[in-house]
């Protein structure tokens, strides 16, 4: 599971430095991408006219880090004449291409280079030597390779991390760098200045170290360099110089090889990679004074310096980014949040009075500007309910705007808009772009028309026990002149799922799907989420939870509160992008089973079988299947020969069922006579009546409203305008909100 940590700084500073976060985002996602490298390239240099065996074991070293880490490696033989030349331009040529790709995939790159030969003492300073890293061959020529060292930080880009691995005598004296390098530099040296190493052999500097390099692979599935240090200097290593390890920029976590092959299952975020599998880890740093940009320097070096495998993002993030986007409504600017309307632009300054009312009170509590202590809270727990309350504030006002921009967007239906709010500095700071991006997918009707666009791309991605299979039958009987609609309908759905999103969408990422036409039906590939189990019963819907789970094994009263609140919010992010679910029921909703703990995990319900789903600018009739196990999640205008086409305020309704069973925890059908035949309205009547006489005893009074609202669709809107914003305002003051203050959040 991938965790986010949130860093908080008071308000008032914050907010008077506005370059402060990006500033520390850049600085943090630059350390977690220096974890691991998608581009490496290894260079072993020895001598052209040199002795045998530097070239022996350069090719040694080419072949082990090709084998063992499947990095792209080059022998380079120096030349004796103009060498000076010809490695710069080794180096530059070289450079520019780790530095390209690793460009191209948004990540950091390493160059290793490997030298074997001789050196020299460069210590005659009648010369004006400076004991500097001098290597030499067997005859008069010899390579000042500081001065290429030197250059280095200039030729190379500010991702690119450089390895020396240095067999020769004096090897140290590479340490002796008169500039700071950028980026990540270290030299793991065969000798101390001035000290002398063994010539190639069994007891070789290089020869040691390779065997060593192989033998921790066998156990481990990375190298740190410095721990490879370490082990070169105990003694049954055999060496007969001391290695020497140096750092040339210090404060940074040491350099780490791994076989390109683990990159993928190394847990660093890419691009392309849903974030839907994220906890966030919240720490609370408190700082004394003003900030500047040192002090964030400093920050980013010590959080960076030795970041933890399982982090897979630091994030700095703030109330001052919202509060920048509030300002610029006001503004009357170019920037897309001066396009609302009167009516949003109030709702997200009253979400966004909520936050700083919060930070003020704890900020006045907490330097004993008020009268309110609350005497069963030590600081650590009034800091942690702080961050929880904050975090659940900050949440409402990046919804509230989210679902008022994409409302105010999806009037307009224009094109050049739609891509001007994926580029606006507020949208892109907000985390929203790819909400944008999906409801340009929803309003063009961005489908992929041809068969390969299904029935080849991510075909691959599915290895056995690592997908969900879904299959969606359509039955013989279709119009066919229909079918084409169907087929372009379910290609969205699946780009929709496949697509990255927040983790507030709680939706499967769709690897694949197939369109059956001979056996009538889709059939989809859902990829089982990062940290858990893959296999058979690594998950449980929410129906057989209620029915099953037994004792220690039922969710928390909180944890059921958790439930409610992530598939109600899931469900408005899912209606703020223009796109109704048709199928929400508690068989749809799935937990799966950790791998550490391997328990079912409760806190990340996942939303799941979107039936035949559309825009809901489009409502459509579908397939309904006659049967009162799932007719009692259906609104009663759902049901029945003559029916109205799935909207909004149908999927309300369904949510309104699924939240009557989380808080009774008594499936929907068990609260029926089996013994009775009931119409649709009778149904509706049994759910109220359950609501009404038993909600409030089993999760309170608020969490009881909120269940009625949505089972009476009273949302006190008669008639919604074009932005859907009456009815998504309504959901989140008698839902949403009414959920939170159920359970203490805000």
């Amino acid at each position: 599971m991938a965790i986010t940590l949130k860093f908080w700084f008071h308000y008032s500073k914050v907010c008077r430095m506005a370059d402060i976060p990006d500033r520390l985002n850049q600085s943090l996602d630059l350390s977690i991408r220096r974890r691991t490298y998608e581009s490496v390239k290894v260079v072993a240099l020895y001598w052209q006219d040199g002795h045998q065996g530097y070239k022996d074991e350069g090719r040694a070293v080419a072949d082990t880090f090709k084998t063992a880490f499947q990095y792209s490696t080059e022998e380079f033989a120096i030349p004796s004449s103009n060498s000076y030349t010809h490695v710069l331009g080794l180096m530059t040529r070289v450079l520019l291409e780790i530095g390209i790709a690793a460009e191209k995939a948004k990540a950091a790159s390493l160059l290793i280079i490997h030298y074997g030969g001789h050196g020299d003492r460069d210590d005659n300073i009648h010369q004006g030597q400076e004991k500097r890293s001098v290597w030499a061959a067997d005859g008069d020529p010899t390579l000042q390779w500081y001065r290429i060292q030197d250059q280095l930080d200039d030729l190379k880009t500010h991702d690119t991390d450089v390895l020396l691995l240095l067999d020769c005598c004096f090897a140290a004296q590479a340490a002796r760098a008169h500039n700071t390098l950028g980026g990540r530099f270290e030299i793991l040296a065969a000798s101390a200045m001035g000290m002398e190493t063994p010539p190639p052999g069994n007891t070789s500097f290089t020869a040691i170290l390779l065997k060593e390099i192989i033998s921790q692979l066998q156990t481990k599935d990375y190298i740190v360099v410095k721990d490879l240090h370490g082990l070169l200097m105990k003694r049954r290593s055999q060496l007969w110089a001391t290695p020497v390890h140096t750092a040339l920029r210090a404060e940074q976590r040491p350099i780490r090889l791994e076989p390109l092959s683990q990159l993928s299952r190394s847990g660093v975020m890419k691009e392309d990679v849903d974030v839907d599998t994220k906890s966030f880890l919240h720490l609370l740093v408190e700082i004394d004074g003003e900030i500047n940009v040192l002090h964030i320097d400093e920050i980013a070096r010590w959080l960076g310096a030795d970041t933890p495998r399982i982090i897979s993002k630091l994030v700095f993030q703030t109330t001052a980014q919202i509060s920048m986007a509030i300002k610029e409504m006001g503004k009357g600017s170019d920037n897309i949040s001066s396009r609302l309307d009167t009516v949003s632009k109030q709702e997200i300054e009253t979400a966004w009075h909520a936050v700083v009312d919060l930070v003020e009170r704890y900020y006045a509590v907490k330097h004993g500007q008020s009268h309110y202590q609350p005497s069963s809270m030590n600081n650590n727990q009034r800091a942690h309910e702080f961050l929880r309350r904050l975090d659940f504030c900050n949440s409402s006002v990046i919804d509230a705007i989210e679902r008022n921009l994409l409302g105010e967007l999806d009037v307009q239906n224009d094109i050049a808009s739609m891509e001007q709010a994926m580029n606006d500095d507020t949208v892109r700071k907000l985390g929203l772009v790819e909400h944008f991006r999906m409801r340009q997918m929803i309003s063009q009707s961005e489908v992929p028309h041809t068969l390969e666009s299904h029935d080849v791309l991510y075909g691959n991605d599915i290895k056995e026990g690592s997908a969900i299979v879904e299959v969606k039958e359509y039955g013989p009987y279709i119009n066919p002149a229909e079918l084409p609609g169907l087929v372009a309908r379910v290609a969205l759905l699946a780009g929709l799922l496949r697509t990255p999103k927040s983790t507030g969408f709680r939706a499967l990422k769709c690897l694949h799907w197939e369109d059956r036409t001979l056996e009538n039906k889709f059939v989809f590939y859902f990829e089982v989420p990062s940290g858990y189990e893959l296999g058979d019963n690594n998950y449980q819907t929410l129906h057989s939870v209620i029915l099953t789970a037994r004792s220690a094994m039922r969710p928390s009263m909180d944890s059921r509160m958790a439930i409610a609140l992530g598939i109600s919010r899931a469900i408005q992010k899912w209606h703020s992008i223009g796109w109704v679910h048709q199928g929400i029921n508690s068989h749809n909703i799935l937990f799966f089973r950790s791998k550490l703990t391997g328990e079912l995990d409760y806190l990340h319900p996942f939303l799941h079988g979107f039936d035949f789903a559309r825009p809901d600018s489009d409502p459509s009739i579908g397939f309904a299947v006659d049967s009162t196990e799932f007719n009692v999640y259906r609104h009663p205008s759902r049901q029945g020969t003559v029916r109205q086409g799935h909207q909004k305020i149908h999927d309300l309704y369904s949510l309104g069922v699924v939240l009557l069973e989380i808080g009774l925890w008594q499936t929907a059908i068990s609260m029926l006579d089996a013994r009775k035949q009931y119409q649709a309205r009778d149904i509706q009547k049994v759910l109220r009546k359950s609501c009404s006489d038993r909600v409030a005893h089993y999760a309170g009074v608020s969490y009881q409203s909120a269940v009625a609202t949505c089972l009476s669709s009273e949302f006190g809107v008669d008639a919604d305008n074009k932005k859907g914003s009456h009815l998504g305002r309504a959901f989140e003051l008698k839902v949403i909100e009414m959920i939170r203050k159920g359970i203490s959040l805000t």
